[in-house]
């Protein structure tokens, strides 16, 4: 009897240390469970999101509810259904993670759908089709725009730019023959005194007479013709040189026989009318009215061919005896003269109804002389 109460009582103690170790066995697993969710925390953190301490909780408390199951549910000595407690535990946390994983996405999901659907509320809908109309619609209009921003800019550079000068246009043959250069006498300071030039260019006692007229700043011939000049051709003179005076003088008055209608200052021949060449005469080289001068003193009447027009050169005004005097430009007899200039009678009458006052008779023996007045 006391044999069968010791092991009864032997029996006893080792129920009773059995279920301490199963006990202590399910009291570890909290520590496990704490390594399950370091792992946890470790992928919830690496997501960098916060719910990990909620997600804590849960586990810890999923935790703490099966071991309350396992404990309840392993009244007995067999270690085997605490091994399977704990696997199903294992198994139950991975669920639970995975549950709080999807839970934890679904929330991230769900937040970025609310996102979504905040800015669709702020945005008006548009179809694909509609948005890649209207993007490829900007490209357009930005393309258009670069170009014209860049037609604008070339544009300033273009304007900008100074002008380079138009080539002038190639005149014809007909119109570079309709412009004439300008004659010799217009490069003389003679010209810058007068409007009217009388050129008479000799060669022995024969002459190449041409009137030029300025017109504007253009100088042009007015009367053309041939002459004659003195007996000894033009040079410088003395009284009775038979020579024609080298040099510019002005013209003065026009006589002759009857007026054809000159412009000038004009007097008529009488038969009193004398050109006093007398050196010793008080009225040497003037034009006087008398019964009779001394010669070489000319009377005007005595030559109605020569002095039926006529006009006076103004050559020794100052009327220095000795010096020369009565030189005119008269219509010609067809010879030499004593030292005037003549022409033709109806080259003189053009002559006189064509100057005016001011103008100016140049006497050379070379055209290239006319250069030096």
């Amino acid at each position: 009897m006391l044999m069968l109460l010791l092991l009864g009582t032997l029996i006893v103690s080792l129920t009773a240390c059995a279920d301490k170790k199963p006990v202590k066995s399910v009291n570890s697993e909290p520590e496990s469970s704490k390594v399950v969710e370091q792992s946890n925390q470790d992928k919830t953190s690496s997501s960098g999101e916060k719910k990990e301490s909620t997600e804590q909780k849960e586990v810890t408390q999923t935790k703490k509810d099966k071991s309350k199951t396992a404990k309840k549910a392993d009244g007995s000595n067999d270690k085997v259904p605490l091994k399977a407690s704990n696997s199903k535990t294992t198994k139950s946390i991975k669920e639970t993670n995975d549950s709080s994983s999807l839970e934890f996405h679904s929330s991230l999901a769900n937040k970025q759908i609310n996102s979504s659907s905040t800015n669709n509320i702020n945005t008006p809908k548009k179809s694909t089709s509609h948005t890649k109309s209207d993007s490829d619609s900007q490209a357009v209009n930005n393309a258009e725009n670069n170009n014209e921003q860049t037609k604008h800019e070339v544009a300033k550079k273009v304007e900008s730019k100074p002008e380079s000068p138009k080539p002038e246009p190639q005149k014809s043959e007909a119109q570079q023959s309709n412009v004439q250069p300008q004659p010799l006498i217009a490069e003389t300071s003679l010209a810058k005194r007068t409007n009217q030039i009388l050129t008479v260019v000799a060669s022995g006692i024969r002459a190449h007479i041409i009137l030029w007229t300025k017109n504007g700043d253009v100088w042009g011939k007015s009367l053309e013709t041939n002459g004659f000049v003195g007996k000894y051709g033009i040079g410088t003179v003395h009284e009775g040189s038979m020579r024609t005076p080298y040099g510019a003088y002005s013209l003065g008055f026009a006589f002759g026989t009857s007026n054809p209608g000159t412009k000038l200052p004009f007097r008529q021949i009488t038969s009193k009318s004398w050109w006093v060449e007398d050196s010793n005469d008080p009225n040497y080289n003037t034009w006087q009215e008398g019964d009779h001068f001394n010669k070489p003193s000319e009377h005007l009447a005595d030559y109605p061919v020569q002095y039926k027009y006529a006009v006076v050169i103004n050559y020794n005004t100052a009327r220095t005896p000795g010096a020369g005097s009565g030189f005119f430009v008269h219509v010609s007899n067809g010879s030499y003269t004593a030292g005037c200039v003549s022409l033709p009678q109806d080259q003189m009458v053009r002559l006189l109804n064509t100057l005016v006052q001011g103008a100016y008779i140049l006497n050379v023996n070379r055209e290239s002389q006319i250069k030096g007045f």
